[in-house]
Formats: C-alpha cells, structure tokens, sequence
C-alpha cells in the first residue's frame, strides 16, 4: 500500500513540473516575441542605435534566428556602426544564404566599411557563400559516390558501360568543382575571425598596450584570428599584416582556432 501510494505522489510531483516547465517556457516565448516587438516599433521609428541594443538583449538570452541576426545587422547599418553591421549580417547569412536582403545588405555595409581587401575574392565569396556548409558538403558527397559507384560499376559490369559512360565525366568534373567549395565552405564556418568594430583599432606588435603599433585597422574590416592571449587576438589580414589587438575592439565569428 505505501509503495502504491509513494508512486502515485511521484507522477503527481512529475506532472507539477511538467507543467511548470511549460507555463515558463510559454512565458519566455511571450516576453520574447513582445521584446522583438518592441524593438522593432523602435527601428520603424528610426531610433536604430536603441533598435540594435534591444535586439542584441534578445540575442543574449539564446533566441537567434535569421530574421534577429539581420535586423540586428540592418539597426546596426543604419546606425552607421559598419563592424557590427558586417557581423550580425554575416551570422544571418550562414544561416540564410541565399536571402537577398542579406547579401544586399552585407556588400552595401562592407562597401561603405571599404576598410581593405578582403580576405577572399568578391566571386569566389559569392560562390561560397551561396549554399550553406551542409548543402554543399551533400552535393560534393553525392557527385562523388555517384562517380565512385559508377567506375565501379563499369568494372564488375562491363556491359554496362555503354550507357553508363556518359555519366562519368560530367560526376568527376561535378565532384572535383564541388569539392574545393565544400572545403571553403567548412574552412568559414571552422576558421576565427574578427571583425572590427569600433573607428580606429590599433595593432600592435605585442600583446600588450605598451608594445609598439604595427598598424591600425578601421570600422568594419575583417581579419583573420590566429592567437589569444590574456584580452588580445593575434590576426592577419589579406595583405599578411600581422599583429595584436584588443578584444574589446573586435567581434569573433568562429572562435574555435
């Protein structure tokens, strides 16, 4: 009888928090559509400084999406703060590549940024960038087990290959073009990099504030992260400028180096 009544008290307790758990998740969802209501009356009404700093509040709390990471971008842009622009809208276009608002957006931002040469050519980012890692990972894998089972198949079946041959050139020409973009794709989304985001950032030749100043980088550019170290990052730039900055002046995309 007491083991009955012990179970009964355990599914009861079970259910409680059941449903506790899923009244403050319906609460949080509500508080997070109201805030990104909010902040949105806020752009509409070209307060985009407060805009950006309400969205980056729901950022904070975990509740990203493509639509958050280019409205945080786009507050960002037309609050003429370029670095942070280029960083929310390059978050928003990993997940959305092919949103033209995003890709509009992010060359006008990186265009009035004109903070360098960029670390990869225009046409080649634009490729790369026109999938996500995963659909380009899928259709270089495919392209090559298709060739695979194809030259295979031409071996154990040699009476196949009549009709099978056609096929294999245009599967390793797919597979040999799809391949490199893979890598590409999967060495953007694995490689550190930063993005400046204030006016002017040194760089210097240590990572220390006394250590001399090898150049400075401007709002919006973007470097390679090789290093840190105690508050400072190691980067590279496409013209092979090394050196130190402060974390403080930069957002890290990446930062598994």
């Amino acid at each position: 009888m007491r083991r009955h009544f012990t179970k009964i008290i355990f599914r009861w307790f079970a259910m409680a928090t059941f449903l506790v758990q899923g009244l403050l998740g319906a609460t949080s969802m509500e508080n997070s559509t109201e805030a990104f209501t909010q902040a949105n009356v806020l752009f509409e009404t070209d307060r985009y400084a407060e805009a950006a700093a309400a969205y980056e509040a729901i950022a904070r709390f975990g509740k990203v999406s493509p639509e958050l990471y280019f409205n945080l971008g786009t507050a960002h842009l037309k609050a003429d703060q370029l670095g942070r622009a280029i960083f929310y809208l390059r978050q928003a276009q990993r997940i959305t590549p092919r949103d033209g608002d995003t890709q509009r957006n992010l060359q006008f931002a990186r265009a009035k940024a004109a903070s360098g040469r960029p670390l990869e050519s225009q046409l080649w980012r634009d490729l790369t960038n026109w999938l996500t890692l995963g659909e380009w990972a899928a259709l270089a894998s495919l392209a090559l087990w298709l060739w695979i089972c194809i030259l295979t198949a031409n071996q154990l079946r040699p009476g196949w290959r009549d009709w099978t041959r056609p096929w294999l050139a245009p599967l390793g020409i797919a597979a040999m073009l799809l391949l490199p973009l893979a890598s590409s794709a999967w060495l953007q989304q694995t490689r550190a990099e930063v993005v400046v985001i204030v006016k002017e950032a040194v760089v210097r030749f240590g990572p220390l504030e006394e250590s001399q100043t090898a150049h400075t980088l401007t709002d919006g550019a973007e470097v390679r992260a090789l290093d840190e170290q105690r508050g400072w990052f190691r980067v590279i730039d496409a013209a092979g400028r090394e050196g130190w900055i402060r974390v403080d002046q930069i957002a890290v995309l990446n930062p598994g180096y």
